[in-house]
């Protein structure tokens, strides 16, 4: 009986080899034979690859075969604490997060980087005895819990938003814990713990009743007596003696309260396995992150000199090369190379055959698109007549049902849609899959074609996001904000920014924004609740009066903006009702040819991207005349539906025009259009005063006899000479 690869590195791990090298595999391939290992693999896995993009891509594809396992990233800093700046919460959140999943879960799975291990992070003692739990019905002492999540590095707030907050009202304390994606709200009656809910961080509205709650640091610096007072001990620390010791970068100053920080290895148990790509590189790509760092070290320790201001002691911090070989070579390890060299104790697998499904078919569309979809029918037909199952993996359900429907009109029938990969029935066919993968692949000892909507449809771009928010309108951060900016507060109105500030409150030491109104006030915003202010849009070239700290100006502005926007809107009013009476034309609904375009979009379309898209094509196909008002913040996707619109409107044999307020718009939109509709033999042109006297007449003439199908312009189009 043939033994296959997953069962073939699964018994080389059940009979303890200690050193067992895997060759001939790599991407989404690894992910889906390490996925079906962890099926049966009850052990504690680390997985370390050479940089965190890989760590990254595999953890993408991990978790989309493995979506109910819990899988966590020990990722590096974002930022050198050296510099006197802590990382991101986010980023300690999940480092503590991995750090405490290896200390109390059945057989997680922890993905790192070679970077991520450099530094040396809170001792795994200091960890233990901070962890706290919270259960309903039992006696929790409140003031000590709040004591606690002080010295553990959360911040108290009046609302609590983001991870490391807590909020204390009466017998209520909202905590925003590194294990939880939301915040949780402990009811106390005295010190019993009368209820524990999630709730969400920005309608604060509860979510779910909880019986019980984990208590973790946001900090890998644990603020409590002992460790004050070994630091104190020391000297030479970011704050004096008497002060409050909350700071910034304070995880460059671990060795001072610390005696012995910790690394990753110290919380892994004596069975588990480590996995590492690309081992023999190791040493080479550690040392050169290690150089970085000692010269960014040196920097900001000669940067602190010239201010006088201390530096911390780096020598327990740093993990050693030879450390970290021997640290690993503690655990069972799975090498995964391309090639050698290989010593005598290594268990060797070479894996047979390839697994890039890009050497067996060719369906991924050309920079400029590609209309026909008639390959990969052909080819997933072929490969489900000869048994096998073609999963083709697409991020949004709306992707899927475009696809069905595109593969149709090739007579491709989809067997199922798959919510999760779990679905994926144990028989030929062909089915479409929800999630998002780096690449597709061919798994040939079991039949199985996975390919990806990228290797369809081409790589889709990043788009811009924006964090919910429980206000209406989108607020800039202090990223967007230069020194002399106008801004807007949404309560004291229009004010100047002058920069960050810290400031000594309460022997805190935080940083706030500055905004200067009329009369030199100054008004003080945390930085971290710089969220209240919007930058101020208005007419070029006229700056208007900055308003009165405490005044009436800005709640007169308001009323009178109220009193103009309901004028407007009875004058909407009326016009609307003439418009309902009129009929217009009535387009055809979207057909396949519409669908196989709009698969083609280089980016994943945003929600609000793809209601606006639906809401124009159904006026489109109504009778009643189209009047419809898109808005959205710059790069956001108005262009694409705009394209849509005007694509279904020529392929119904409309003309269409685009009027744009300026010639430098006129000739990007243009660009734009043009590489979007070549595939189809769309002609679009472009009228603006760049186009000579001679250009601008043949352009007319071609739009009045109808060879071109998409005219774009500035209020050049406006002018009587022009004719459809």
């Amino acid at each position: 009986m043939k033994i296959s690869i997953k069962e073939k590195v699964y018994n080389c791990i059940k009979a303890k080899k200690r050193h067992l090298a895997i060759r001939g595999i790599s991407g989404t391939a690894l992910s889906y034979l390490y996925s079906e290992l962890l099926k049966d693999l009850n052990k504690t896995n680390l997985v370390i690859f050479p940089n965190k993009k890989d760590a990254d891509n595999f953890l993408k594809d991990i978790f989309f075969f493995m979506q109910d396992k819990n899988i966590y990233e020990f990722v590096p800093y974002d930022i050198s604490p050296f510099s006197g700046l802590s990382p991101h919460k986010e980023i300690i959140s999940k480092r503590i997060s991995s750090l405490y999943a290896l200390l109390n879960e059945k057989s997680p799975v922890v993905v790192t980087s070679i970077e991520a291990l450099v530094l040396k992070t809170i001792p795994k003692k200091e960890l233990i005895e901070f962890v706290d739990y919270a259960e309903e019905g039992e006696e929790l002492d409140r003031e000590l819990l709040i004591k606690k999540l002080e010295e553990g590095g959360y911040q108290r707030v009046p609302i609590v938003e983001d991870i490391g907050d807590y909020a204390v009202r009466g017998g209520v304390i909202d905590i925003f814990s590194p294990p939880y994606q939301n915040p949780l709200r402990i009811e106390f009656w005295g010190d019993l713990v009368e209820s524990i809910r999630q709730f969400d961080p920005f309608t604060q509205r509860s979510l779910t009743n909880e019986k019980s709650m984990i208590i973790l640091p946001c900090s890998e610096l644990i603020l409590n007596e002992k460790n004050l007072k070994r630091a104190r001990s020391l000297g030479r620390l970011p704050f004096s003696n008497g002060s409050n010791p909350k700071f910034s970068g304070k995880e460059a100053w671990l060795a001072h309260f610390y005696e012995k920080p910790s690394s990753i290895f110290d919380y892994l148990p004596e069975d588990t396995v480590i996995t590492v790509y690309s081992y023999h590189s190791i040493g080479s790509v550690f040392r050169k992150i290690k150089e970085r760092i000692l010269r960014d070290i040196e920097r900001f320790k000669k940067e602190a000199a010239e201010k006088g201001e201390p530096f911390p002691e780096v020598e327990n911090l740093i993990l050693e090369s030879e450390e970290l070989m021997q640290n690993i070579a503690k655990f069972q390890i799975i090498q995964l190379e391309s090639s050698g060299p290989f010593d005598e104790k290594t268990e060797f697998i070479d894996i047979p055959g390839h697994f890039e499904l890009i050497d067996d078919i060719e369906i991924r569309i050309p920079e400029r698109g590609r209309v026909s979809l008639a390959p990969l029918a052909e080819k997933v037909e072929e490969w489900k007549e000869n048994g096998a199952r073609v999963v083709i993996i697409t991020r949004t359900k709306e992707q899927a049902e475009r696809l069905k429907e595109i593969l149709k009109n090739y007579n491709v029938e989809i067997d199922r849609l798959l919510d999760a990969w779990k679905e994926l029935p144990d028989k030929p066919g062909i089915f479409i899959c929800l999630g998002n993968i780096t690449k597709g692949f061919v798994w040939h000892e079991a039949g199985l074609y996975v390919i990806s909507e990228d290797q369809i449809f081409g790589r889709k771009r990043d788009v811009k996001t924006t964090k919910p928010s429980s206000r209406l309108a989108k607020w800039a951060d202090i990223g967007q904000f230069k020194e002399g900016d106008l801004v807007v507060h949404e309560d004291h109105g229009i004010g100047r920014y002058i920069g960050l500030k810290k400031i000594k409150v309460n022997d805190t030491v935080n940083e706030y924004a500055v905004i200067e109104y009329a009369g030199n006030s100054k008004l003080y915003i945390p930085a971290d609740r710089i969220s209240i202010l919007q930058k101020y849009i208005g007419v070029e070239g006229k700056e208007p009066k900055l308003d009165q700290l405490g005044g009436r100006s800005w709640d007169v502005a308001k009323k009178k903006a109220k009193n103009s926007i309901k004028k407007i809107a009875k004058q909407l009013v009326e016009l609307y009702a003439i418009r309902q009476t009129r009929k217009g034309y009535a387009f055809s609904p979207p057909d396949h040819i519409f669908r196989e375009f709009e698969a083609t979009f280089e980016h994943e379309e945003t929600p609000d991207q793809i209601k606006a898209i639906e809401d124009v094509l159904n006026d489109m196909q109504s009778e009643r005349p189209m009047d419809r008002l898109i808005c959205g913040d710059v790069g956001f996707g108005k262009t694409e539906v705009a394209i849509r619109a005007a694509f279904k409107a020529v392929m119904d044999g409309k003309q269409v025009a685009m009027v744009v307020p300026t010639t430098l718009l006129a000739e990007q939109h243009y660009r734009t259009f043009k590489n979007r509709m070549s595939p189809y033999h769309i002609k679009v042109e472009m009228l603006s005063r760049f186009k000579s006297k001679a250009e601008q007449a043949k352009i007319i003439a071609e739009l009045r006899s109808g060879k071109i199908d998409i005219i774009i312009g500035t209020h050049r189009l406006l002018q009587k000479d022009i004719q459809f």
